[in-house]
């Protein structure tokens, strides 16, 4: 059984090579380009970025919850599973969805890159291990495999699929992109759920204010 499973991953990333490179490639540089931009950021700039947001949570901090936090993480993930399911189902559904898959990736490097600059190396570390980690082991290949899928669909539409093909090929290849899509947003309420209970617990150990890194990976 394990092996017929491991042979179904294979071939279907084997038969979706080329879209899975361009996918990751994109993400990848996004990520890149994240980091890299922490990095050129001026003193002052990252200065007034934490006062931002550590005045934000000041504010806010006697009624956040884990519940407050779920949600707002979920939303996050959902608005980029619907982008990602509706930009599939056009016809230059292609470029969008590897723009917003490296937009994404910037998102993850930047957020990555400031935890790192301005804390110590282990308590960014502890950070991204509550933070980021739910959501690049279980959100992201959610969200690759749904930009597969709709890149399949754009690309089906573009090559006229849509015209020559029946009404029920058309609906059936739409309720399977679909399909992978509710499959990405329940993959998504997994990982906004593990975030909203790892990053209260982790962030209290090294007294730091959870609920402005939450504010950070919002902003995007």
């Amino acid at each position: 059984m394990k092996a017929k499973v491991r042979n179904a991953i294979s071939r279907y990333f084997h038969d979706n090579a080329s879209i899975f490179f361009l996918l990751m490639i994109s993400l990848i540089i996004g990520i890149i380009a994240g980091a890299f931009a922490v990095v050129a950021m001026a003193s002052n700039q990252k200065s007034e970025l934490y006062t931002y947001i550590n005045g934000f949570f000041e504010a806010h901090k006697t009624s956040i919850s884990s519940l407050e936090l779920f949600k707002q993480i979920f939303a996050n993930y959902l608005k980029l599973v619907l982008l990602l399911w509706f930009f599939g189902a056009t016809v230059l559904g292609i470029p969008l969805i590897v723009g917003l898959i490296g937009f994404e990736g910037f998102a993850i490097g930047f957020t990555v890159g400031f935890i790192f600059d301005v804390f110590s190396s282990m308590k960014g570390a502890l950070v991204i291990v509550s933070s980021i980690l739910p959501q690049i082991l279980i959100v992201i290949p959610c969200i690759i495999i749904l930009g597969i899928s709709g890149s399949k669909f754009s690309i089906y539409l573009l090559r006229g699929g849509g015209k020559r093909a029946s009404k029920s090929e058309l609906k059936l290849r739409f309720i399977s992109h679909s399909a992978v899509s509710l499959f990405a947003v329940a993959a998504s309420a997994l990982g906004a759920f593990i975030q909203s209970l790892a990053i209260p617990a982790f962030l209290n150990i090294i007294s730091f204010n959870y609920f402005m890194l939450a504010q950070i990976l919002g902003q995007r």
